[in-house]
């Protein structure tokens, strides 16, 4: 789940509908300011550090998918094949994956992208904002 181009945050799904995404990119620029020390430091947290923890909570942000496209991105990984060397063997059709994208990108502009610490702007073609954010 890529909103923008290079954007690195984290979504999981669960097989109810809900979701939740961890928006890491802002968390480290808002709490790191930049110190990979601490990134590090931070994912290899436990969960009794509650100083951490709380940092968890606060950059995850749940959301809900339709079912039916929880099942159509349980059964695209399912395609995912990889050998014994981490290669991948057997992909998602193209054109599977376009449609899942452009679902699940939909409902991060609605659900999510309002949560965000600060909100993403949509980029067009060409990697400019566009007037609808």
């Amino acid at each position: 789940m890529a909103p923008i181009p290079g954007y690195d945050a984290k979504a999981i799904f669960f097989s109810d509908g809900r979701a939740e995404f961890f928006d890491e990119p802002a968390r480290h620029r808002e709490k790191d300011h930049g110190s990979n020390v601490r990134k590090m430091a931070f994912m290899l947290y436990e969960e009794t550090d509650r100083h951490l923890s709380d940092e968890v909570c606060r950059y995850t942000h749940p959301f809900k998918v339709p079912l039916n496209l929880v099942d159509r991105v349980i059964a695209a990984t399912r395609k995912l094949v990889m050998n014994d060397e981490g290669e991948l063997v057997s992909d998602i059709p193209k054109q599977d994956e376009a449609r899942i994208d452009a679902e699940l990108n939909a409902i991060f502009w609605e659900q999510v992208n309002p949560l965000l610490t600060t909100p993403l702007k949509r980029l067009d073609d060409h990697g400019r904002a566009t007037p609808k954010n």
